[in-house]
């Protein structure tokens, strides 16, 4: 899958161009956007073109990072999701392709789930 873009969903500014930024300097092709409704338009529009996702759980909009997750995994099964937030701990996630990095999260654990997404690994 290399070449292919990851998608950032968070509605924090500083923490969303923090991965933006961290991810950018990897060599990895980058988009954001503040809330789920507009990261699904991109993902519309752009289908096979996206990786992995990475999002916030709680955002502002219709929808919020679970349900952007279920969306991706049943529209986009080839899609990687690493859902991430610092208030909601799921305590599984039935959906394969969907992982979960609590905040705080560590560059070092948000490049390394990427690995596999992204054919770098």
């Amino acid at each position: 899958m290399p070449g292919k873009t990851i998608v950032v969903v968070e509605d924090d500014p500083l923490l969303r161009t923090h991965a933006v930024s961290l991810l950018g300097a990897a060599g990895l092709a980058v988009v954001d956007f503040e809330t789920a409704d507009e990261a699904v338009v991109f993902l519309e529009e752009r289908d096979g073109d996206v990786a992995a996702v990475l999002t916030d759980v709680r955002m502002p909009g219709r929808l919020d990072g679970f349900d952007l997750a279920v969306k991706i995994s049943m529209k986009w099964p080839d899609v990687t999701v690493l859902l991430t937030s610092g208030l909601d701990r799921p305590t599984s996630l039935l959906i394969p392709s969907v992982a979960f990095l609590p905040k705080p999260w560590m560059p070092h654990d948000v490049l390394s789930a990427l690995e596999d997404a992204t054919g770098r690994g």
